[in-house]
């Protein structure tokens, strides 16, 4: 009977290290497949994991989710042991080795060890971040347009001197692009349409805000008004010629920068023979005036005002 017992205990010895080296064999043998066949199965890896990628990527948000959670919680309390005076506990990466305190960590490796794993991935696989990116951007056009406008509110006088330096800088580039920006749009009547739109809405929406700028814009470039101003008019009126705001600045030295008629202070520029009457925008047809003087004498010609 103990004979017996004995022969079965070896035999049971000996079938146990044949599963045994049966598994490491298995192993052994899968091993060496994979060292022979990384390409197909990085590549199988890969047509697997797009085929799942938003399971996968819900996975990765959960996952960084309860680590970012984990991490609040480890926070508060190595916060509580120091607070304390207990040391920190610490951990060895997997990638370099080395002991770091568990603050230092992304699960089992450290974080300079994750940067360097991201940058050199983002070195070797450009095409596939810029996909991702653009991926990205497309589909948070909203929260990308409100952070855009979040930072310029924050830094507007920095990024208008950075636009106006590029600009500058870069003025034949700029304009190529406006041109090519506008070449199909101003042709259209319905751009056109859409943008007296937006200007009209825009100015009831900030009129105190445009005459505010318009009044300082007149009164910091006078000549230029009175060129735009007097422009327009002789436009309606089908007048003939026109001046440049250095013949009209001419003219208002001619006369001492004052008014050509009372000699007093010059506000306005008059049309010596009214534009109602037949009268031309030519530099001589044109006089600073006081604002008294321009509209007492209106559209009456000068020597019938003068004897008035």
């Amino acid at each position: 009977m103990g004979d017996s017992r004995a022969t079965l205990c070896k035999s049971g010895a000996r079938l146990r290290g044949q599963e045994l080296k049966t598994e490491e064999e298995k192993r052994a043998t899968r091993r060496a497949w994979e060292a022979k066949n990384v390409e197909s199965l990085r590549a199988t890896r890969h047509a697997w994991y797009w085929r799942n990628v938003e399971t996968c990527r819900a996975k990765s948000r959960e996952a960084q989710r309860k680590s970012r959670e984990r991490y609040r919680s480890d926070k508060g309390s190595r916060k509580a042991r120091q607070a304390e005076g207990r040391l920190e506990t610490t951990r060895v990466c997997s990638k370099c080795g080395i002991e770091k305190p568990s603050s230092e960590f992304h699960y089992a490796r450290c974080l300079m060890c994750r940067r360097e794993q991201k940058r050199t991935w983002l070195i070797t696989n450009p095409e596939k971040q810029r996909a991702c990116n653009a991926t990205w951007r497309e589909k948070n056009k909203e929260k990308i347009r409100k952070q855009n406008h979040a930072r310029y509110a924050r830094n507007k006088p920095k990024h208008r001197e950075q636009a106006y330096a590029w600009r500058q800088a870069n003025r034949e580039r700029d304009l190529e692009y406006h041109r090519a920006w506008g070449k199909g749009r101003r042709s259209s009547k319905e751009y056109r349409k859409k943008q007296r739109e937006w200007g009209r809405a825009w100015y009831l929406a900030n009129k105190e805000r445009q005459l505010a700028k318009s009044r300082a814009w007149r009164i910091a470039h006078k000549d230029q008004f009175h060129v735009y101003r007097n422009r327009n008019r002789a436009k309606r009126r089908e007048a003939k010629g026109q001046a440049t705001p250095e013949q009209i600045a001419a003219r208002v030295a001619f006369y001492g920068s004052r008014c050509a008629y009372c000699n007093g202070p010059y506000e306005s520029i008059d049309h010596v023979v009214p534009l109602s009457r037949g009268g031309s925008n030519w530099p001589a047809n044109l006089r600073p005036a006081c604002k008294k003087c321009n509209f007492t004498k209106g559209t009456k010609r000068l020597l019938k005002w003068k004897a008035a």
